[in-house]
């Protein structure tokens, strides 16, 4: 992976796009060795959330796509460049260009497989994201990630959380069939878990058996219920993403 030397964004404020990192779905992060991790990036418009005209900003690449102009940056606790083997997910939809502006935003999802995180170091890491628009640098805010061994031996917890890592590393990796058997595992382990019950859906829908996860998805909001007994409701992400999903059942009917 390239690494990008920071330069000052001699952009005004209001022109350069906004870059929001997050790793593992959250801020700082503790990378287990042997686990995958996700880094996700967001670049939306300066004005995005303001109401009236906005004009719109545009990233290209002549021959490539927009997502060249993207690298991360990572630094070890001693400031150190460090280059971490991070692959933009097979499964990212990118263009030539992107349009940025009040209702459209770009979207970028890089991977680490669960073997290339054991060869990193054990510490703290500073991960950055970096925009290189000819020459002028625009950064995101730095997100950290704390490197730690692996417990030995794990915990029915730790089990659990790492299938529930590799499992969504397949999901975004393309790889579905290898994602459902590490959830099968969780299950087997937890058979009302909420999240493995979620990841089984998502990978069923993934990879185009739409029925098999509707009933993937009913799964999960009967265990989110069992385990709340007091909600009124299930889980309204969980509600939507079965909604969703049945309409695209009777939609292709």
């Amino acid at each position: 992976m390239p690494v990008v030397q920071a330069q000052e964004d001699s952009r005004p404020s209001d022109s350069a796009p906004v870059l929001s990192l997050t790793v593992d779905g959250g801020g700082e992060t503790r990378l287990v060795q042997g686990w995958p991790l996700v880094v996700d990036l967001t670049v939306v418009h300066p004005r995005a959330f303001e109401r009236g005209i906005i004009e719109p900003l545009v990233l290209q690449v002549e021959n490539g796509l927009w997502a060249d102009l993207i690298t991360l940056e990572i630094r070890d606790g001693k400031g150190k460049l460090r280059e971490w083997p991070l692959a933009i997910s097979p499964l990212a939809e990118l263009e030539q260009s992107l349009l940025l502006d009040g209702e459209s935003a770009g979207f970028l999802a890089w991977l680490l497989a669960p073997g290339a995180s054991v060869e990193l170091g054990e510490g703290t890491y500073q991960v950055t994201a970096v925009l290189d628009d000819g020459g002028v640098i625009t950064r995101s805010a730095p997100t950290l990630v704390k490197v730690v061994r692996e417990a030995e031996p794990p915990t029915d917890q730790d089990r659990n959380a790492k299938d529930e890592h590799v499992a969504t590393y397949h999901l975004l990796e393309g790889t579905f069939e290898q994602g459902l058997l590490v959830v099968d595992g969780l299950l087997k382990r937890q058979p009302d878990s909420v999240p493995g019950l979620v990841l089984r859906a998502d990978l069923l829908a993934a990879g185009g058996m739409l029925e098999e996860a509707l009933g993937a998805y009913s799964q999960a909001i009967d265990a989110a219920l069992k385990h709340d007994p007091e909600a009124q409701d299930p889980p309204r992400h969980l509600l939507r993403a079965y909604n969703a999903l049945l309409a695209k059942i009777l939609e292709d009917e």
